[in-house]
């Protein structure tokens, strides 16, 4: 039996029945008594049949009533809130409103719109509905799935500097303004036929490409440009009247006489290149091979028929190509003789030639230049004919959820999908099976369920403590116990991530475990004393410690030294205090003496008594074993320790000298 430690709280406003079932329950008064918890009547001592008030509570066959009646609740006899039969009541009256975003409609989880937001089985709903797409309830506004919805509906239109078509980025053209990627583009581009400057048809007579355009189309015939000038153009290219010049020339004779000089016969100028009844001529001979003539193109003096290519342009029964021809087994676009790039007959080119057998304008789908027939997955959408797939679509044998081409992910109807087919598992905390909600109590995966809402907070069940449905593993505020950290819902004992607890509390102090030390759960670090031994980190400490207050000890395996101990004397770990003679030698404050000092009435330099000349503020004294000399030391005299002065045992000295 699971215990649940964490209850539902609701903050709604609800509607009380309980006038209109106390008018339809009948009441009783004087003529009844309660007896050992029991209603009866006085007159015949008998339970009191069927639905009656007594004193404000609610009796059924003699006993307080716990049950619905009239469409109230009524609980040990009065008027409640709670749970009865899978349906939630609020003072007795089925409830309508939002618990811990569950919708209720009369006590059940339904479907429908409250306040604003939309809800299916009593969960937020997110999915499609309506050709309306959801998330958490509320319409959809941002970026899904690489297409950007405004108030649930794929947007057209202008959104942070690019113009979208049914949410996605749109190329073409729309209110005679062209787009690339969403974008208007930078300088000339030539679409369809038409040319557009910085996104916008050109109107002005330009020339691009050595190809005059007017009003954005191919020029033909007068123009004047900008600056003035006057050409005459032919499907934008500038046409010149002029013929070939040829040189007029004559030839001398070949010989003249001695007594005249003839004169010398006139040539036949030679004419170049002429039509004459429809073929080209050059100088009177029919041209031979591939000419180009008033920009036409001849071939052995006939105009070209069909297809040919001359000086890296196409030309179509002589004249320069435009649009869709035929090149081999092969079809290319071409604009002014030039491989082209562009859209034509629904099919898209690129320097002549078909991208792909598919383009998509417009909200349709083409192959081949036709309408698409049949389910087919082009641009990383799925087109089912010439539109995007919406709905139920069968796709390779099984059947998928698709809005707007894209793979639903969430619920449509009453059913949930994921990457468009029925979902099985957990989604926005609700379990599904097969797409359908799951009702009852079930454990998925390690998380508990109740009519497929994850149980949230903590809660025990069988001794084991789960949080939000999952064992928990963690610091939680435990009722009963207060906070406690659990470990795979149990409560802690040991060591849990380097810190030590005991029934899910953090250990306190200083305490041994297993031989090692621990200081409010965590290893020691540093000095620290523990019944009555010294710790360094978790062991006992070994050598000289410092302790957090500066001081020094010796000791070994936690307990201090008495005696030498590295060059010093140590008791009970501590230096010893002041002056101690030790085997004749003297010691300060357990370590050797380093000075010159007066020591029980003995002078001692170092550790010895001192023996010879020393200076002791700035005056020079001469000892013998530690006591202050007088006698001749070194040629000087000494007179109890320092250098004589003045008049000693009859004699005068300066400075330790004797004076004449």
């Amino acid at each position: 039996m699971k215990k649940f430690v964490a209850g539902i709280t609701a903050t709604a406003l609800f509607v009380s029945m309980a006038g209109e079932a106390e008018a339809a329950i009948k009441k009783v008064g004087a003529s009844v008594e309660l007896k050992s918890g029991k209603l009866v009547s006085k007159k015949t001592g008998k339970v009191v049949k069927g639905h009656v008030r007594y004193k404000a509570k609610v009796y059924h066959n003699g006993k307080l009533f716990t049950g619905v009646k009239d469409r109230t609740y009524y609980k040990k006899g009065s008027t409640a809130s709670g749970t009865y039969k899978a349906k939630i009541y609020r003072k007795g009256a089925p409830y309508t409103g939002v618990i811990r975003d569950v919708y209720y409609k009369k006590g059940v989880a339904s479907s429908g719109t409250y306040k604003g937001k939309v809800y299916a089985k009593g969960a937020l709903y997110s999915g499609l509905k309506d050709e309306v797409l959801y998330a958490d309830g509320e319409k959809v506004s941002g970026l899904v799935g690489g297409v950007y919805y405004e108030e649930g509906a794929p947007y057209s239109g202008e959104q942070d500097g690019l113009y979208l078509e049914e949410g996605k980025v749109f190329s073409g053209v729309v209110d005679q303004s062209l787009y690339v990627d969403g974008k208007k583009p930078a300088g000339y581009k030539l679409y369809e036929g038409t040319l557009y400057c910085d996104g916008d048809i050109e109107t002005a007579t330009v020339q691009v490409n050595d190809v005059w355009y007017a009003g954005g189309k191919l020029a033909n015939g007068s123009i004047t440009t900008e600056a003035g000038e006057q050409f005459h153009v032919v499907n934008g290219l500038e046409v010149s009247d002029s013929e070939p010049e040829i040189p007029d020339d004559t030839t001398a004779p070949d010989s003249e006489t001695d007594d005249e000089v003839s004169e010398a016969p006139k040539q036949p100028q030679l004419r170049g290149y002429e039509l004459i009844s429809g073929k080209l001529y050059y100088d009177g001979v029919i041209a031979t091979g591939t000419q180009l003539y008033n920009e036409t193109l001849y071939s052995n003096g006939v105009l070209s028929v069909g297809i040919a290519s001359y000086h890296d342009r196409y030309y179509e029964n002589g004249t320069l190509a435009n649009g869709l021809i035929i090149v081999g087994n092969q079809q290319l676009l071409v604009s002014q003789g030039r491989l082209a790039s562009g859209v034509k007959d629904y099919v898209e080119y690129v320097n002549g030639e078909a991208v792909s057998d598919f383009y998509y304008t417009n909200g349709t789908l083409y192959f081949k230049g036709q309408p698409n027939v049949g389910v087919v997955l082009f641009r990383d959408k799925w087109f089912n004919g010439a539109s995007l797939a919406n709905g139920l679509t069968v796709i390779h044998g099984g059947e998928r959820m698709l809005s707007q081409g894209v793979n639903v992910t969430g619920l449509v109807g009453d059913i949930y999908y994921k990457d468009g087919v029925r979902f099985t598992g957990v989604a926005q905390k609700i379990l599904y099976t097969n797409g359908v909600r799951e009702t009852g109590r079930k454990w998925h995966g390690g998380l508990f369920f109740v009519d497929g809402l994850q149980v949230e907070g903590i809660f025990l069940d069988n001794g084991i403590y789960y949080v939000n449905g999952v064992l928990a593993t963690g610091r939680y505020d435990v009722p009963g116990l207060g906070v406690r950290y659990l470990v795979n819902g149990v409560l802690a004992n040991g060591l849990v991530q380097g810190i030590y607890y005991r029934d899910g509390e953090r250990m306190r102090g200083l305490m041994l475990i297993g031989g090692k030390l621990y200081y409010d759960g965590l290893p020691n670090t540093g000095v620290k004393r523990f019944e009555d031994s010294w710790y360094y980190n978790q062991y006992p400490a070994t050598g000289i410690i410092f302790t957090a207050a500066g001081e020094e000890y010796a000791v070994e395996n936690g307990k201090g030294v008495t005696g030498f101990y590295q060059l010093a004397y140590y008791v009970n770990g501590k230096l010893e205090e002041g002056y101690v003679l030790r085997s004749g030698e003297l010691y300060f404050n357990g370590r050797p003496h380093n000075h010159i000092v007066e020591y029980e009435g003995i002078w001692y330099a170092r550790t010895k008594p001192a023996h010879g000349v020393y200076t002791i503020n700035n005056v020079t004294y001469c000892f013998d074993n530690g006591v202050k000399f007088t006698g001749l030391y070194q040629k000087r005299y000494f007179w109890e320790g320092v250098l004589a002065q003045g008049p000693h045992n009859g004699k005068n000295y300066v400075d330790g000298i004797e004076q004449p």
